[in-house]
């Protein structure tokens, strides 16, 4: 039986070496020296084979070496020698497929009967026995026979001639299987060995079996009969091959994550699961996903992430390398990009890229931050910067989504994500960030009441300024990555967001050109072909190398600290605020319900003699008794209104007490009915903020005395007074549930008829 040379140059199901190479038929002159000096041998010891195909080219060489000549008591070695077309050089490899057959050129002279053997060794033996019919045979022993060209045997008579050996017989069903079923021929025949003979005897092997010849062997010739069983087994050797081939190639393609328990595709830059490498791979093997983790060749990570400033592929990172990260073996999914910064040296290039980033400089307020910006980005890959860019432009076209391709086109378009809803970073298995260095959230605009954009913006800014972000996988627990990903925003409106005078992580300009102007420029002037021409062009390195080399950046610091506060972000703030705080700020400033206050504080006697107050607002407010009245009143029905949310506008608008306090507890005395004995003095002490530090007059009032005037005896500003005193004042002139119009109308009425010439038509002022 013949040496399969095949763990020769595979020692695994992996590659030893990446080295490739493009076998071919060598040159006619290019004959190894060895050859040369072996062919003035004679015999077949310490020879070669020479491997011609059907036209007489030489494909490859095997060198058979002899025990005693590799200097051990082993068998005989077959080493395979095939030309290198790109080293133009013989290499100790052998041809993966295609393979002619031994003797295969002395097929084209003749027609005669054709007589298959193992080995070349048996096949030169045949030559000399047979010489009425063909030898051959094929290369690389009973496992390369699926890697042999047989086609050159089409309508030939075939007699297969085992070596006596369980491995011989199969070999031969295996060629009788690949002829029938690629209808190579059907004029199959074999030969019966006597009983008796030697394990593995081929017919180089002398016979010493009385009345036995070789010559009588292959008189036993007969049809060829298929065994089911043998060729399941084929079958099946087969299938296992190609997953075995399936998975040699595979190995190099998966990076295992454990943190996922998923496979990433290094040619697509995607996660698989185990599920869908069995589904894909089926057809060679029901569970191609085990044999890869099986294979110690698999590389395997604990996490991964994407760091622009790292190596693309799997990475370890030592310990306090990066904050936020355990130390370990982690996949770095960041996919790099091929653009590289590029001066330009034509006057044509330098005015198109001036031309461009004039339309920007005369198009964006504080463009200086915002280039600096997409500078810091390009300069410091895989540093993130502590807040998120907003750019609010009404006008449609304005030029920020060619903005974002621009900056795509530059950092590479598998590393930004343009055109992203809010939803995509806010959902439940939110994985978009994964394998980005940068994001752009488009028409941004957060609808809904007050509390859902409240709480989908302090979703984003987490994502703006973590170290580290949770996500959840589709059908995966949730896990812990780290966040290396910079953020764009564009809206179209000023109230994209809910900030507050607190937000620090937001940088927002607006842009205030018309539409006419743009049109102007983008159009008439032609910018927006110049952007589009440099993008497709080599206008993006120029623009890298812009960023890069040419825009100045006086202090990094700001990038890693508050967000710079432009009088734009103040504007959305208070833009963003909901419609029921804005209402109540408008009503504070404007002296309007539930705050308006008027400059008469004493109580006067009407026609009929009896006290009457002016119910206005007493300066104080009470969280709770705000937020009911609030709730009663028709222009706050429907808005998003909560206990919280006028607490907090309370804490932002009080003028804090002497003692420095936000709130004081002031005392309020109530008559409530007893148990039969009369009416019992309770007394609350709710918390109260300082609205209007208001003086408010002390009258005497006479009683009975016609015509007599109330004498004013002192005033005293409400943050003088004692915690009785506020409270009899509160309880006093506090809002009551009527539009104070009514009362307005009531005061007015009461002053003309009062017996009071002083007060007569004394009308209220609203401006205390």
């Amino acid at each position: 039986m013949s040496m399969n040379y095949k763990n020769l140059t595979i020692k695994s199901k992996k590659k030893k070496s990446k080295k490739e190479y493009a076998l071919d038929i060598p040159p006619m002159d290019n004959i190894p020296k060895w050859v040369q000096e072996l062919s003035k041998r004679n015999g077949i010891e310490n020879c070669y084979y020479d491997y011609k195909n059907y036209h007489g080219e030489t494909c490859f060489y095997i060198r058979r070496y002899e025990p005693y000549e590799m200097g051990k008591n082993t068998k005989k070695v077959l080493v395979p020698f095939s030309f290198d077309t790109i080293s133009n050089e013989w290499v100790r490899t052998s041809w993966k497929t295609d393979r002619p057959l031994f003797r295969e050129d002395r097929l084209k002279r003749t027609q005669k009967p054709i007589i298959i053997f193992e080995g070349e060794k048996t096949t030169l033996a045949g030559e000399k026995l047979f010489k009425d019919h063909v030898s051959v045979c094929w290369s690389g022993g009973t496992n390369a026979i699926h890697q042999t060209n047989f086609s050159k045997l089409e309508d030939r008579k075939i007699i297969l001639w085992p070596d006596n050996d369980k491995d011989g017989m199969k070999a031969m069903h295996h060629i009788a299987k690949v002829l029938i079923e690629n209808e190579i021929t059907e004029d199959i025949n074999i030969v019966d060995l006597p009983n008796n003979l030697p394990t593995a005897w081929d017919v180089a092997d002398p016979v010493n079996l009385p009345g036995v010849t070789v010559e009588g062997i292959l008189s036993t010739f007969h049809e060829y009969s298929p065994e089911k069983k043998i060729w399941k087994e084929i079958d099946k050797e087969y299938k296992e091959r190609e997953a075995d081939k399936v998975e040699y190639d595979l190995i190099d393609n998966y990076v295992y994550v454990r943190d996922r328990t998923d496979f990433f595709e290094i040619n697509t830059y995607k996660f698989a699961t185990q599920k869908q490498i069995i589904d894909w791979y089926a057809h060679v093997d029901r569970n191609m996903s085990n044999r890869l983790l099986e294979n110690k060749d698999l590389k395997k990570v604990h996490s991964y992430l994407t760091h622009a400033g790292l190596p693309p592929g799997v990475i370890e990172i030592k310990p306090k390398q990066i904050p936020g990260v355990p130390p370990g073996v982690y996949l770095n999914n960041f996919k790099g990009s091929n653009i590289e910064p590029i001066e330009p040296t034509t006057e044509k290039d330098k005015k198109a890229l001036q031309e461009i980033i004039d339309y920007y400089r005369w198009l964006i307020p504080n463009w200086d931050i915002v280039e600096q910006i997409i500078a810091y980005i390009i300069r410091n890959p895989g540093k993130k910067i502590q807040y998120a860019t907003i750019i609010v432009s009404k006008t449609e076209g304005a030029g920020k989504g060619l903005l974002s391709l621009v900056i795509q086109s530059m950092l590479g378009a598998d590393n930004v994500e343009v055109n992203v809803s809010h939803s995509q970073m806010t959902g439940k298995h939110m994985t978009i960030l994964e394998g980005k260095q940068l994001i752009i959230l488009n028409e941004v605009l957060i609808s809904g009441t007050g509390l859902e954009k409240k709480e989908i913006t302090n979703k984003m800014k987490s994502l703006f300024t973590d170290p580290t972000i949770v996500i959840e996988p589709k059908g995966k627990p949730q896990m812990t990555i780290p966040n290396f990903c910079n953020f764009f925003i564009f809206s179209n409106d000023e109230r994209a967001l809910h900030l507050n005078k607190e937000s620090r992580r937001y940088f927002v300009t607006f842009i205030k050109r018309t539409p006419e102007e743009i049109e102007k420029k983008l159009e008439k002037e032609k910018v927006k072909d110049k952007i589009l021409h440099a993008i497709e062009g080599d206008g993006s390195s120029h623009l890298k190398w812009y960023f890069k080399h040419q825009v100045e950046i006086p202090d990094e610091k700001i990038f890693h600290s508050r967000a710079p506060i432009t009088d734009d972000m103040l504007q959305m703030v208070q833009e963003s605020r909901p419609d029921a705080i804005r209402i109540l700020d408008e009503a504070l400033e404007t002296n309007a319900p539930p705050f308006r206050n008027m400059h008469q504080w004493f109580s006067f006697a009407d026609l009929d003699g009896a006290r009457n107050v002016v119910p206005q607002f007493s300066g104080l407010c009470i969280r709770e008794e705000l937020y009911l009245y609030l709730r009663n009143r028709k222009e706050f029905q429907g808005l998003y209104l909560t206990l919280d949310l006028v607490g907090d506008w309370l804490k932002e608008k009080a003028i804090p007490w002497n003692d420095g306090n936000i709130t004081r507890q002031i005392s309020i005395y109530k008559n409530e009915a007893g148990d039969g004995k009369g009416y019992k003095k309770q007394i609350t002490r709710p918390r109260a903020y300082l609205l209007k530090d208001l003086e408010v007059p002390e009258f005497n009032y006479p009683r009975n005395a016609k015509n007599a005037k109330p004498t004013l005896t002192h005033k005293t500003k409400l943050s003088e007074m004692t915690d009785g005193q506020l409270g009899n004042h509160h309880i006093s002139f506090a809002y009551g549930e009527s539009d104070l119009n009514m009362y307005k109308d009531h005061h007015d009425n009461l002053m003309e008829n009062s017996p009071n010439a002083d007060l007569k038509h004394k009308k209220v002022s609203y401006d205390y």
